[in-house]
């Protein structure tokens, strides 16, 4: 069993607009939802010895990590190397603009191999290119669908991208297939 429950992890890339969400994303994170800055993980994708020294100052896990596939969207994956989240039993992988108004750890179901998130308010992806992609990586069955908010068909795995819990445990199998696939 691991020793530590869950982890909140965020990749920040160099742009002020940033920098200003991981602001709220840290402030709310640790006051309003009470998670112990030594749980929270910021990966830079850029080099900033001040802003590093100012988080590890708050207690704040500060990883420096490479920019990777298309070096904006795909840079999230890049945290997945870091061997420290492989000791918490949760990780839970956040875009920086999220700010959180209470604690969300009680509504996390106990995952074992599985991936939870909240799944997409709107077609994006459209379903003909779900259906694609699915066929293109050997995902024979699609029938497994929902809707979005409006009512549009999507996989019910088809997660939007800014909240992603994952099992500690299936972090490095989690991070060579979402990279084959991203690539």
């Amino acid at each position: 069993m691991r020793s530590k429950k869950f982890a909140f992890s965020c990749v920040v890339d160099e742009n002020t607009k940033f920098l200003v969400q991981l602001n709220v994303w840290l402030a709310t994170l640790t006051e309003n939802a009470g998670v112990d800055p030594a749980d929270i993980f910021v990966h830079l994708v850029y080099h900033d010895p001040a802003l590093n020294e100012r988080l590890q100052a708050l207690g704040i896990n500060c990883v420096t990590v490479p920019k990777f596939g298309d070096q904006k969207y795909c840079n999230k994956i890049s945290q997945l190397d870091t061997e420290a989240l492989r000791e918490y039993e949760h990780v839970i992988l956040c875009d920086a603009d999220l700010a959180f108004v209470e604690d969300p750890r009680p509504h996390i179901p106990e995952l074992k191999w599985a991936v939870a998130g909240c799944p997409v308010d709107f077609p994006n992806p459209p379903w003909d290119t779900i259906k694609s992609v699915a066929n293109d990586i050997g995902i024979a069955n699609t029938s497994f669908s929902a809707q979005t908010i409006e009512g549009h068909p999507t996989l019910s795995a088809n997660l939007n991208g800014g909240f992603y819990v994952l099992p500690g445990s299936m972090l490095a199998q989690f991070r060579s297939e979402w990279r084959r696939i991203a690539l």
